[in-house]
């Protein structure tokens, strides 16, 4: 329905003037009625008229400017603002004056304005047809809503997994609307979602939908099958508003629903105090479940505390607190954490194995179940001493320079480090007397706690040698080794030595080991035969026990020599040259003069029943064990801790002489303190059994002198003795108790 026009006019009041000799001619011309950009309903606005003077003589009154009249459709005016016209403010000739009219439409689509200007004629104008104007504005609705959007929880449902759908709509308008709009007027769309209950929507403050505001409509539900769905939401279905833009009141989204079989939760970690646990003392154990599968868990079924079996020895629980349970708007989404947490005290000591299991009633449906229990171990200690006193392990000495080496060693929990140490063999008496020549009257130390110590001694008299005992201390204990005893080299050259050379045609590789008489880097230089074009291999890891792999040989004779460098003492060496063949595996020819020949073992099929261990670290793992080649038939070789060399075990002749002839006497009261493996044992005691004593001697071949010289052997692995009886038994223990290695590794250690 139209708005009823208003008509405004304004009449002036004239005075009869006498006119002047000279005739004017009076025009006026209304030139437009303008409106910035397109102007919305309900919103103030100014409407702007031109009026040019085609008159004869400037315009200098008012009188004139006062008589008009405005028509405009479904606008409610507010002011009009008139020029200010004036003898000293006229408005010339060919120039022009404006009318601002202000006001708002109150209707949208198509207003005509109609402005009159010098209704009552007067002055006379002979031309009055430019007197009147018209024009039509486009009034557009100043409201407008969108669907802004469709949010899904979680955002990657399962199957018939509880589902919140969040729809967000928004006031985008100039204006605000009111709280009954889109109730009832709109349609939902979404693919194979089946509601549980039903929805709900916003409620506004002062029963206005505010312009910027979000109106939210809330559905809880289930999907029924797997795959993509489309969501779509349309607001204003109806179209029972005017709105600035039409396009928005509808939103479409995709989501995946996916299989029960994604889910997966596991017991993520076990997590214990930072400091020692001490008995009688509180403390928390933190349980962290996590979910590892791509299924949101939207209620705490499977995690929740009636689901979760534990374990805790001896731990007297106090409270469980746990994170807040899932639920469908806050749920446990991939990669999230939930935590519980034990807080008590233990009121016996030891090691204790603790352990932790979610869903102990199977009520998740997973893709692996085995994750779902974590264990781990932890020590009690009846008071912090106890807790502070450590384990002393590998320590060993490597060399720098004549004058200095570099002590290492291993503690089985973080501690400090100091080394203390003396040129000649010292006891009680001078342990704690600091040498003359220790640098500021402090032993060689490192405050930093760790369990792999280094400490570096400098200021030694070359060629001579020492006795040393590290220690490591833990809080207000200090934790001494036994007395060790290394020896500077006599000048800071790099000599070379043990080099060996390892063809295998197999694998079209050779493998060439050294020693050295320090830390140095490892390089090898190789050519074929008769051309000089030398292929540098090489490492910079420093090391005393060389080992370097050529690769992808010709079936050619090749030479080589090794270089050796330590940067800190500025010494390089180069060996002879030698060379090997991969043609056949021949003893190597030795290309350099006689002088130059260094100690050297040569390896082929006839000379292999001894062979030099050179790598080091290998060497602390493996000494004392007897290695079966599992992929050389079965060849066996025991690794002696004592000289660091292989021994070929063949026949079973052969494997009891040389187990024998490592024999070391033993008394029956030490060699009961090593407990006694489970075969081809005679009937022995088993009291006081030392853990110290076996552990210090694994691996070596025992002879009771005091019982008829019967052979034992200590087994590393499980610090067991075995008798070693006739050499058919040996040869089967020897067998039983191996330890099978690559060849690869093999030609490593």
């Amino acid at each position: 329905m139209k708005y009823p026009r208003l008509l405004f006019c304004f009449l002036s009041l004239f005075l009869f003037v006498p006119f002047s000799a000279s005739a004017v001619d009076y025009d006026y011309h209304i030139d437009s009625i303008t409106v910035s950009g397109d102007p919305t309903i309900n919103k103030d606005v100014d409407v702007k008229v031109k009026v040019y003077n085609y008159s004869t003589e400037p315009l200098i009154t008012m009188d004139v400017v006062n008589d008009y009249s405005i028509n405009f459709d479904n606008f409610r005016l507010s002011s009009v603002t008139l020029p200010t016209i004036s003898s000293t403010s006229p408005i010339d000739v060919l120039e022009y004056f404006e009318y601002i009219i202000t006001g708002r439409f109150i209707d949208f689509d198509g207003s005509k304005l109609i402005f009159n200007f010098n209704t009552q004629n007067i002055p006379f104008e002979a031309n009055r047809a430019n007197n009147t104007y018209s024009e039509i504005i486009n009034v557009i609705s100043a409201q407008d809503t969108s669907v802004n959007e469709i949010e899904v929880i979680p955002e990657k449902p399962a199957v018939d997994e509880i589902v919140i759908i969040k729809v967000k709509i928004k006031n985008g308008g100039d204006i605000a609307l009111s709280s009954t709009f889109g109730v009832n007027d709109f349609l939902r769309n979404f693919q194979d979602f089946e509601e549980t209950d039903p929805f709900t929507f916003s409620t506004f403050r002062d029963n206005i939908f505010n312009k910027d505001q979000e109106f939210i409509y809330t559905y809880r539900g289930k999907f029924k099958s797997i795959g993509t769905k489309e969501l779509k939401f349309t607001i204003d279905a109806t179209d029972s508003i005017k709105e600035i833009n039409e396009t928005n009141n509808t939103l479409a989204n995709n989501i995946e629903v996916i299989g029960k079989e994604s889910l997966d939760v596991t017991l993520h970690q076990i997590k214990l105090p930072d400091k020692d646990i001490l008995y009688n003392t509180v403390l928390d154990i933190k349980a962290s479940i996590r979910n590892g599968g791509s299924v949101a868990l939207s209620d705490p079924t499977g995690i929740s505390i009636d689901s979760l079996k534990y374990s805790i020895p001896g731990f007297v629980v106090s409270s469980i607190s746990q994170d807040s349970y899932p639920t469908a708007s806050d749920p446990f989404k991939p990669t999230d954490i939930f935590n519980y947490v034990f807080r008590g005290w233990f009121n016996q000591t030891g090691n204790i194995d603790v352990s932790f299991m979610i869903d102990k009633y199977d009520y998740l449906d997973e893709s692996d179940e085995v994750n779902n229990l974590a264990t781990s171990t932890l020590t009690v200690y009846v008071n912090q001493e106890a807790a502070d006193a450590i384990v002393i392990s590998d320590v060993s000495v490597n060399p720098i320079s004549s004058t200095s080496v570099e002590i290492l060693w291993k503690t089985d929990r973080e501690a400090t480090s100091e080394v203390r140490y003396n040129k000649y063999r010292f006891g009680s008496f001078d342990r704690y007397k600091i040498p003359e020549n220790v640098p500021n009257d402090i032993w060689p130390n490192n405050t930093s706690a760790t369990i792999d110590h280094a400490v570096t001694i400098v200021e030694l008299d070359s060629n001579a040698s020492y006795d040393f005992e590290v220690n490591s201390t833990r809080g207000s204990v200090k934790t001494f080794s036994p007395v060790g005893h290394f020896e500077t080299p006599p000048t800071d050259n790099v000599s070379i030595n043990n080099v060996n050379i390892y063809p295998n045609k197999d694998d079209k590789s050779a493998t060439i080991t050294w020693k050295t008489s320090y830390l140095a880097d490892s390089n090898v230089y190789y050519s074929e035969v008769g051309k000089n074009d030398y292929i540098f291999v090489g490492t910079a890891d420093p090391t005393m026990n060389h080992a370097i792999k050529l690769q992808n040989l010709k079936p050619v004779e090749y030479n080589y020599y090794v270089e050796s460098k330590n940067s800190k003492i500025a010494s390089s060496t180069k060996s002879a040259i030698y060379s090997f063949s991969m043609v056949s595996l021949v003893k190597e020819i030795i290309i350099a003069p006689e002088s130059e020949k260094p100690a050297m073992k040569i390896i082929n099929e006839q000379e292999k029943d001894v062979l030099l261990v050179t790598n080091g670290s290998l060497f602390q793992k493996l000494k004392g064990r007897i290695l079966l080649k599992v992929e050389d038939e079965g060849e066996a070789w025991y690794v002696s801790p004592d000289d660091a060399k292989k021994y070929y075990l063949g026949r079973p002749r052969d494997a009891f002489n040389v187990m024998r002839t490592f024999g070391v006497g033993i008394t029956n009261a030490n060699l009961q303190k090593i407990q006694v493996g489970d075969r081809y044992t005679p009937k022995m005691a088993r009291d006081g059994l030392d853990y110290n004593f076996t552990k210090k001697n694994s691996g070596k071949i025992f002879i009771a002198v005091e019982a008829n010289g019967e052979a034992w052997y200590v087994n590393p692995i499980d610090l067991k003795r075995y008798y070693l009886g006739r050499p058919q038994d040996a040869f089967q223990i020897m067998r039983e108790l191996s330890t099978g290695i690559t060849n690869e590794d093999f030609i490593r250690l």
